[in-house]
């Protein structure tokens, strides 16, 4: 939680620039993000958010997701290259603020409304075949500490696919090498390992 304001700030400042996101690895300075200013320092927290998606039968559906109960989001890779062409994320939180965007780069000098969210990323396991000839779907798991990508990030709403069921590898047995020692946003009530 050390990082949420900076790194909040760097994603919403992305947004109010304009700028393709890239997983939020734009590196703002200090300076700059100190140019976007939280109306009222207020972020609120809202209970649920709605994706609209296409189905394979090609009609138009709703989900409700309930960050409270766990749900996890599918996201178009933005990776040149990318082996795999989706990102996947749990969401924690979603939140919605009023920005001012103030200083020598500014777009809009009016105040605008922001959604985000506030997700864990996954990664794609290493060595793992994946695709129609092996007849595998790919294997995520929580990004490593050691990992240069940081392992929370925000996430602008618009730009979820849809949300995924994720169907747990019980056969690899957890770890608790994840995360750090201790309490966790990312834990459950009652749980000390991922």
């Amino acid at each position: 939680l050390q990082s949420f304001i900076p790194q909040l700030k760097s994603h919403l400042l992305g947004c109010v620039m304009n700028l393709e996101y890239d997983g939020d690895k734009t590196d703002f300075t200090p300076l700059q993000r100190n140019d976007l200013q939280i109306v009222n320092n207020h972020i609120y927290l809202m209970q649920l958010f709605q994706v609209n998606y296409v189905t394979y039968n090609v009609k138009c559906d709703r989900d409700s997701l309930n960050p409270r109960i766990g749900c996890n989001v599918m996201v178009k890779s933005h990776e040149k290259n990318a082996s795999h062409p989706f990102w996947y994320a749990r969401v924690f939180g979603v939140f919605h603020t009023q920005v001012l965007h103030v200083g020598p780069n500014t777009i809009n000098s009016s105040v605008q409304y922001m959604e985000f969210l506030w997700v864990r990323w996954y990664a794609k396991v290493t060595g793992h075949r994946l695709g129609f000839k092996v007849a595998q779907l790919p294997k995520i798991g929580f990004v490593d500490l050691g990992d240069k990508v940081s392992q929370f990030g925000f996430l602008d709403p618009l730009l979820v696919i849809c949300s995924c069921n994720l169907i747990p590898a019980f056969h690899d047995e957890q770890t608790s090498a994840l995360l750090r020692p201790g309490p966790s946003a990312s834990h459950a009530p009652g749980e000390s390992d991922d």
